[in-house]
């Protein structure tokens, strides 16, 4: 049975340290339920914990700093099937369990968000109001972005935005538009 996994990460945040993110992804196999250990900095493996019934990845949240050694395998029909690999590389050789490491490293400058109003709504219940906000430090996506969401004060996702990677180093810009008052 091949199983196949990978690990993606997200970076910690200078100010509180435990606030990265390890995206476990496990396909493959017989049905079952997948499970995960790891280890941080060599200090021993934790307990096997399970994947949810059915899934396929799994979301470590709340992840300091450090060296992290991720372990996955597979309960099907009760038995444990250990991962043989999730990528072969020239003269890597197939084994019964495979360790993939990750890093997570602090980002260099703490996240930070500069809002600008760019108009009030122009009459009452209008929504064309616009709002700015400029996103920079922290650790971005891969492609420069981040990951947000905007609410509105009873606490409902706004979905009227209009987003771009600022050129240089400038940060990620957001425009909330569309709104009305609140």
């Amino acid at each position: 049975e091949f199983i196949d996994s990978r690990c993606n990460d997200g970076d910690s945040d200078l100010d509180n340290n435990h606030d990265g993110e390890i995206l476990i992804e496990a396909t493959g196999g017989n049905p079952g339920v997948f499970q995960y250990t790891y280890q941080i900095n060599g200090d021993g493996y934790r307990a096997w914990s399970d994947f949810a019934a059915g899934a396929s990845q799994y979301r470590m949240t709340n992840v300091k700093p450090g060296d992290y050694d991720i372990k996955v395998r597979k309960q099907v029909r009760g038995r444990t099937v250990n991962c043989n690999a999730y990528v072969l590389t020239s003269g890597e050789p197939t084994s019964v369990e495979k360790v993939i490491p990750i890093t997570i490293e602090e980002p260099s400058a703490p996240l930070q968000i500069e809002y600008t109003l760019l108009n009030n709504p122009r009459a009452f219940g209008f929504e064309d109001g616009r709002i700015s906000a400029r996103i920079f430090g922290g650790t971005t996506l891969d492609d420069d972005t981040y990951r947000f969401e905007w609410k509105d004060e009873s606490g409902t996702v706004l979905t009227t935005v209009q987003t771009q990677v600022l050129p240089g180093d400038q940060g990620y810009q957001v425009i909330l538009h569309s709104v009305g008052d609140g």
